[in-house]
């Protein structure tokens, strides 16, 4: 899963990635790097079966740097930027609040209102060059005509200045995914602030920028950027300390993996053994028989079925096949939605 970083000059999108991955952020070129998920569910089943390898869940963090190419006074995206953030299955759009702290509510107003725009631009764009082929070719076939009555409605709401996340059902229409529609995207926004002063900024926000950013349409959250960064970068007990003493109740990456699976709607499941104890990721409401396919699909297409234990019972028997012995273990079909947590041992046949 991929989270592309995106903002305007100077609002410090470079520090947060920084912040995020301990890795330095993008000039020229982009940068990309991958962070683990911390889970402390996975650390206590690993702890348990001391397995060869621990295996987090991981997302990848995408500082498009000088590919991002957007101004105030821009028009257009570039086809680098397109490329870019397309495959990404969510944004993280960094606000300014440090440069010009007085004037940052009104500063990220503007920047939510040109950031919206752009990528409401490039879906209106690739909207009207398809319906005009689809005008072409001649709408005579059911197909054609469902999908050019589906882009209509997408069309109507980008012409009204709202991005497709804001009629969630909408843009979450299987028949719309293979278009990766950029405001259809679930947007994480981050006000980037001074140290000590993003809860007052936060409050400060006007009403609109908050309607545009929560809820339906997204999470918002306030990082002091270069606070962060500098405290990333130290050992994990030193980091610790640094965040009680400012008042920290949980870094940076913790709080926006956290909102991201939120708005993602993703949840994770386990699988363990002496070998490897791993987590995996997978939507909620998603079914043992998916499950299956993110461990493998020779999993999914010989599904018999599945062994499920919370994860806690694994821990409170001291193993999975302690847990089965002490008549704790269910079986279940490929329709099971699997819950958040749980451990699975998938049975089947090719």
């Amino acid at each position: 899963m991929r989270i592309a970083i995106l903002g305007l000059p100077t609002s410090g999108k470079s520090t947060v990635f920084r912040s995020l991955t301990n890795q330095p952020g993008a000039s020229a070129e982009e940068a990309v790097a991958s962070v683990k998920v911390p889970d402390e569910r996975i650390d206590k089943l690993s702890a348990l079966y001391k397995p060869r390898k621990t295996i987090y869940a991981s997302v990848e963090f995408l500082d498009l740097g000088a590919a991002a190419g957007m101004r105030k006074e821009s028009s257009e995206l570039g086809q680098r930027f397109l490329n870019a953030v397309r495959p990404a299955a969510a944004l993280l759009h960094v606000l300014d609040g440090f440069s010009v702290p007085e004037a940052a509510a009104e500063a990220a107003a503007e920047a939510v209102q040109v950031i919206d725009t752009e990528l409401g631009l490039a879906d209106l764009a690739q909207v009207e060059k398809r319906l005009e082929r689809l005008r072409k070719e001649g709408l005579k076939a059911v197909p054609a005509k469902q999908e050019a009555e589906l882009l209509e409605r997408v069309r109507a709401v980008l012409a009204e200045g709202r991005p497709l996340r804001s009629e969630p059902e909408l843009a979450r229409t299987e028949a719309l995914r293979s278009f990766a529609f950029l405001s259809a995207k679930p947007m994480l926004t981050v006000l980037n602030t001074a140290e000590g002063s993003g809860e007052a900024l936060l409050q400060a926000l006007p009403a609109a920028v908050r309607a545009a950013r929560q809820g339906v349409n997204g999470a918002l959250l306030g990082m002091a950027g270069q606070l962060e960064s500098e405290i990333a970068a130290l050992p994990p007990e030193d980091a610790r300390a640094f965040l009680a003493d400012y008042g920290i109740a949980a870094p940076a990456r913790e709080r926006v993996l956290r909102a991201g699976y939120e708005l993602l709607g993703l949840q994770s499941f386990f699988t363990v053994g002496e070998d490897e104890v791993r987590a995996w990721t997978l939507r909620k409401g998603g079914v043992a028989v998916e499950a299956a396919a993110e461990i493998h699909s020779d999993l999914a297409r010989g599904f018999i079925k599945a062994e499920v234990v919370p994860w806690n019972t694994v821990l409170e028997h001291q193993g999975f096949e302690e847990a089965r012995k002490a008549g704790k273990l269910r079986l279940e079909g490929k329709e099971y939605p699997v819950k958040d947590g749980d451990v699975i041992s998938i049975k089947f046949n090719v």
